[in-house]
């Protein structure tokens, strides 16, 4: 929700909503600012809304992308983040054991309406300020911290229901990060002031049999997931693994079920620019949409929505009904909470 002052002593509310497909997760916070400013001008009798001129959104994915860079491509293989041997061979896949373990939960839910429950958390400002510093000193992005709190969470959920035989639990995750690293022309958004995302994706091995509330099994994870989502950014592989991706997908027939990505993560950082500071008089931006409500079959069994605002950080994590009970999704949220809580030892 947008608020913003007509007149000092009017206050307005302005509920913007836009389609998946056109806006999602990190560049929500770019779309918020230019809406501002949009909204501001027109405010102060700068600019008259009938002047505005449609244009396209987003150019060509092959304009975007300098020809230069194809030869920097390189095939690398899919990331493996782990906190054990990888040559140990009783692991189990995260989707099929959820579905396994929660098979009575999903079947009930099956007829429900398809929607997304969100739960959101606030982490109070000095708490966030311990977990953003432990970070450093373990030499973890809060990326990184964020995607091995929620693999352990996702491995608590499901380890008193795994086979005795199982070692490791092999979690996929898409981590979705910003198109726009890899633009050599950033005046090419003069013109097209759309964004997009492209996901990375990686899979995270936890170590079920092992202790999975000990520091050294988690901070190793993070640090692993932290290096790793480095490397497969810089290595241009995301847009290789675009390309690929999108022919596979107009010529393939529809598919249903669940995505092969169990989690879905987003980190917008800070999003206190939104609102810029000649505007902070006229506009104050009170909540933030970290989460989609877009339910669909085959989205990850829990999508994390993360950004920090008044150096606060927050936490969506969103859900569908028709598939996951809203007692199962606040075990996860709690955990996740708890573990990035637990880790700035507080």
């Amino acid at each position: 929700m947008i608020y913003g002052s007509v007149r000092m002593d009017t206050t307005s509310a302005s509920c913007f909503q836009c389609h998946h497909a056109i806006i999602d997760g990190v560049y929500l916070g770019l779309l918020f600012a230019d809406f501002f400013e949009f909204l501001d001008l027109i405010q102060r009798r700068l600019l008259c809304v009938h002047d505005v001129k449609e244009s396209s959104l987003w150019p060509a994915i092959e304009n975007l992308v300098p020809k230069a860079t194809a030869g920097k491509i390189r095939r690398i293989e899919r990331v493996i983040c782990t906190g054990v041997s990888s040559s140990i061979e009783n692991s189990c896949d995260a989707l099929e054991a959820y579905e396994h373990c929660f098979h009575s939960e999903i079947s009930l839910l099956s007829n429900e309406r398809k929607q997304t429950s969100t739960n959101r958390f606030r982490v109070p400002t000095f708490e966030s300020s311990r977990i953003i510093t432990e970070c450093k000193e373990k030499r973890s992005t809060v990326t990184g911290a964020a995607i091995a709190a929620a693999c352990r969470a996702f491995g608590l959920l499901l380890q008193p229901y795994l086979p005795d035989d199982v070692q490791v639990l092999n979690v996929p995750i898409e981590v979705m990060v910003n198109l726009r690293r890899y633009v050599a022309n950033e005046n090419i958004f003069e013109s097209y002031p759309g964004v997009a995302a492209i996901h990375v994706p990686i899979t995270v091995r936890i170590p079920v049999k092992e202790n999975l509330l000990s520091q050294d099994v988690f901070w190793y994870l993070a640090r692993q997931c932290s290096d790793e989502l480095r490397n497969i950014i810089a290595s241009y592989e995301p847009i290789r693994q675009l390309s690929k991706e999108t022919k596979e997908e107009i010529n393939a027939p529809k598919k249903s079920g669940k995505s092969k990505y169990v989690i879905c993560l987003t980190n917008l950082s800070n999003i206190d620019g939104v609102v810029k500071s000649e505007q902070s008089e006229r506009f104050t931006l009170t909540e933030f949409p970290g989460c989609t409500n877009l339910a669909m079959d085959d989205m990850p069994i829990f999508y994390i929505g993360m950004y920090s605002m008044r150096g606060e950080l927050h936490f969506d994590i969103g859900h569908c009904a028709g598939y996951t009970s809203s007692h199962t999704a606040s075990s996860f949220c709690r955990e996740l909470v708890r573990c990035l809580s637990l880790k700035s030892k507080l």
